[in-house]
């Protein structure tokens, strides 16, 4: 199940900030959601095109999350960064 925003309002919103129509802030605004959450879903969609926008509920296998955390040591990245590369919905699933 897709997220409380529906999906097209979401990749709309997305496509207005990535091609210059909107600002960030501006987008957020308009679909009543928080500046950082709409970063987010850009930063997303610029790394894995509209499947970083929209996504299913995942679950992750014990393979797959240790890749992830091997991944973030190695290479010193924040579990933020970790997220946005493995498409990861939300930072705090890579933290816990």
């Amino acid at each position: 199940m897709v997220s409380k925003y529906i999906a097209e309002e979401r990749h709309a919103a997305v496509e207005r900030v990535v091609s210059g129509e909107s600002s960030t802030s501006q987008a957020a605004r308009d679909i009543g959601i928080h500046k950082s959450e709409m970063q987010k879903w850009v930063a997303a969609y610029r790394q894995h095109g509209v499947s970083g926008v929209i996504r299913e509920r995942a679950v992750y296998t014990g393979g797959f999350k240790q890749t992830v955390v091997e991944d973030m040591l190695t290479n010193n990245m924040s579990f933020r960064e970790t997220a946005a590369k493995y498409n990861i919905s939300d930072h705090g699933v890579v933290s816990s």
